[in-house]
């Protein structure tokens, strides 16, 4: 810092700045601390590539492929940028990108492993969340109010004869498992099989081994 200055030595000394009390600065930081924390969680970014998920249920074997996965705030245009919600409306708006998703359903074979791949029920599409939550607050936590849309400019779905009592029979356990959550624990959840150009498929999935 380079000064000049005709006042004399004295008058050269800075003036002294007021010093805030403990309350005040106690208050002050108790008031922005939850601000900006919750600035920084309304705008984490989240990335992540090459997600491999397999889900097993008896002989049963679903696999989901995502190239990239991307969750970030975005503008009310759905464009990436900097969110912050403010008064009046509290609105905070986030887009979820699952690139290149791939959707396969096999089967297993009594070695336990698949002998026969099918065609992928979903390959490679691209999929964006468009997520709309309302909050009560500037500062709070939770949302009120969420939307949520869902957009795919393709989709490129083949389902062959062998996956659909595969398909069938995962609908129904999900459905009773579903169910029983929903349900309370002394209740007692029946899924009626269903019955595809004369197979009987069972809501059970290990009924369809036995004889």
């Amino acid at each position: 810092e380079f000064a000049i200055t005709s006042r004399s030595g004295d008058d050269l000394r800075p003036p002294e700045e007021k010093k805030p009390t403990p309350t005040e600065s106690s208050d002050a930081n108790s008031g922005e601390t939850p601000a900006f924390l919750t600035r920084i969680k309304n705008n984490v970014v989240i990335n992540i590539n090459n997600l491999i998920l397999k889900y097993l249920e008896d002989d049963i074997v679903l696999s989901v492929n995502i190239k990239s996965a991307e969750a970030r705030s975005c503008s009310a245009d759905w464009q990436p940028a900097f969110a912050d919600v403010a008064a009046p409306h509290f609105l905070l708006h986030k887009i979820c990108r699952l690139s290149d998703l791939t959707v396969c359903l096999d089967q297993t074979g009594p070695s336990g492993s698949v002998e026969m791949y099918h065609e992928p029920l979903l390959y490679r599409c691209t999929l964006d969340f468009r997520l709309q939550f309302t909050f009560p607050s500037e500062t709070a936590l939770l949302p009120s109010v969420t939307k949520c849309h869902v957009f795919c400019k393709a989709l490129d779905i083949a389902l062959s004869d062998g996956q659909v009592p595969l398909l069938l029979r995962l609908v129904n356990f999900i459905s009773a498992l579903a169910a029983k959550f929903a349900s309370p624990e002394d209740a007692v959840v029946e899924v009626e099989p269903a019955r595809v150009g004369g197979l009987l498929v069972p809501a059970n999935p290990g009924a369809m081994d036995k004889p």
